[in-house]
């Protein structure tokens, strides 16, 4: 590694650190007094300024002519909401462990949760701009980046419902209704998100030379990609094929088990390409110009 890739890697090891020390202190110091409702509050604290101030930082240290030293402020927004999500949902998975109610192990894994929240948040908008840079350059691009677009999000809320653990005594009839309506919403919102990609990432702009013939035979495309969608989805939940049961066992819900972030990802990603590969299928049946 030369000099140069180096100082690279210590500039953002600190900024990582500045951004640690402007967040940290307020949060730690509430949730350390152990007082119910200031410990409470020092979650949301620590929500306000894991985002305040990396955008504070990053707006000056741009405007003092550094500007690779933060992301920028929209995957600051995006890509920290995604990685805040996800470490709600482990922290909630911390809270049920035994060691959890011995205060200073307590004190000990809220600083960690913190400062490895941060760290991630900022190379996760580090690596949303690395993304943003890249978009439609490559072929592979069609496919990867309406995944980028619509599932990290979705995905997220969704596993930070169903990653704590609960104990068995705790499973009631209630819960379970509780669970499976989350499900259903949150799975509603991936469509939602997805469907939205689709049109509006694959739509035929005039921009790109899409006229006549082209732009129809590109909206027919997005229309079958839709449908196919659709129909995975109905496959998937349908009761009576039972391949939802499959994926049920292969994402263990309040367990704290990854997968819960996991595996509703991949699936949702091998049915986006399915969908992507079906549109140029269309495409190429019909005389479409190519994909965008």
């Amino acid at each position: 590694m030369d000099n140069l890739q180096k100082k690279k890697w210590h500039d953002r090891l600190l900024a990582i650190v500045w951004a640690a020390c402007g967040i940290l202190p307020l949060p730690f110091g509430a949730f350390a007094s152990d007082k119910p409702y200031i410990a409470s509050a020092s979650i949301l604290a620590f929500f306000v300024l894991s985002f305040a101030v990396p955008l504070w930082l990053g707006h000056h240290r741009r405007r003092a002519g550094r500007e690779g030293d933060y992301a920028s402020s929209g995957a600051i927004l995006y890509g920290g909401a995604v990685v805040l999500i996800i470490a709600v949902g482990l922290l909630n998975g911390l809270t049920g462990l035994d060691c959890w109610h011995d205060y200073p192990i307590r004190v000990v894994l809220f600083a960690v949760w913190m400062f490895l929240t941060v760290a991630v948040q900022y190379l996760a908008a580090r690596a949303v701009d690395f993304w943003r840079g890249r978009r439609r350059k490559y072929w592979y691009s069609q496919f990867l980046d309406p995944i980028v677009y619509s599932l990290p999000l979705p995905c997220a809320v969704l596993g930070m419902f169903l990653f704590p653990a609960v104990s068995d005594s705790s499973v009631t009839q209630s819960l379970v209704v509780g669970i499976m309506a989350i499900m259903g919403f949150c799975f509603i919102g991936m469509s939602i998100f997805v469907i939205a990609t689709f049109a509006l990432y694959f739509f035929p702009y005039k921009r790109y030379g899409y006229r006549g013939k082209q732009r129809l035979v590109h909206i027919l495309a997005i229309i079958v990609m839709v449908i196919m969608w659709a129909l995975v989805q109905h496959i998937l939940f349908d009761s009576q094929i039972h391949v939802f049961t499959y994926i049920f066992k292969a994402m263990p819900i309040l367990q704290n088990n990854p997968l819960v972030f996991i595996t509703p990802f991949v699936v949702a990603a091998v049915t986006i390409i399915g969908c992507v590969a079906m549109h140029n299928v269309v495409l190429a049946a019909f005389g479409g110009k190519g994909s965008l």
